[in-house]
Order: structure tokens, then sequence, then C-alpha cells
């Protein structure tokens, strides 16, 4: 079983403004192949915010350190973002896709989008952030499973 440990920065929106936050995630056993299990630990304001589990990729444990953190304070990244959509053939973990300059209402209206070419200028890794990021809401709908998790 292999075990990768990727270092990334996290934008989080709070009260009191924005701050960088480091997070180190951990994955034994590649997700293609199961078992796997992947491990999420972020530090926010003096506090610690782990999270393990077996058999689920990173998103699980991100959403749940979400669910922990003050609800005044958003994890600000293309995976939490309204205009980050995952592929709709089948995601390539850790990718996602903004659609800023477009609203969609349903899956459906994504199929034009999804081709080689038209996806390589929209590909953002999941902890990419800009200044249109804009949090995910049900009225908004994104293809991303983030929302659907919280």
């Amino acid at each position: 079983m292999s075990r990768e440990t990727f270092l990334r920065s996290f934008l989080l929106k709070t009260p009191d403004g924005d701050c960088m936050c480091d997070a180190q995630i951990l994955i034994d056993g590649a997700p293609e192949n199961s078992p796997f299990s992947a491990a999420v630990r972020l530090v926010y304001d003096g506090e610690e915010y782990a999270e393990r589990d077996g058999d689920e990729f990173y998103i699980n444990q991100l959403v749940r350190i979400q669910k922990r953190l003050p609800d005044s304070v958003k994890i600000a990244c293309c995976m939490t973002c309204r205009h980050g959509n995952e592929c709709v053939y089948g995601n390539i973990p850790g990718e996602y896709y903004c659609f800023k300059d477009l609203r969609f209402s349903c899956k459906n209206d994504l199929l034009p989008y999804m081709t080689p070419e038209r996806l390589e200028a929209r590909r953002r890794d999941f902890a990419f952030v800009c200044n249109d990021w804009q949090p995910q809401s049900k009225e908004y709908f994104t293809y991303n499973e983030f929302i659907d998790l919280l």
C-alpha cells in the first residue's frame, strides 16, 4: 500500500477577514484501488481539526472539518465554490472545473462543455481559490458533491 502526503493551503473566510491555513492530507493506498483511506489535518485559530476515516477520499474529511469549524468560518477553494464543478463523466480526484462565466440549472447543461479542449482551460486544483469564489448554495446549481455532503 502506498502512502502519499499532500500539503495544501486553504483560504478561510472568517468574520475577522481572510486567512490562509495549511492543511496536511495523507492518503494510504491509491484512490482508484480499494481499500484506501485518507486523513486531513488543519489548524485554525490554535485549534486542530483532524479527520481520518477508512474507505473514503479526503472530500469527506474536509466536509466534516467544515461542519466542526465555527459557522462563520468557511473553507474557500474550488471544491467549495459555486463555480467549481466536477466532470460529469467521472472525476479525477482533486480536479475541478471553473465555470464562473456560465450558470447551469442541471447536470445535462454541462455536457456540451465536457470535451478535453473545453475543459483544459477550466481545470483547477481542488484547493485553488480566486477572487471570484462564492459559497455553494442549494439555490445555485453546482455539479459538485461538497454541498450535498454538508
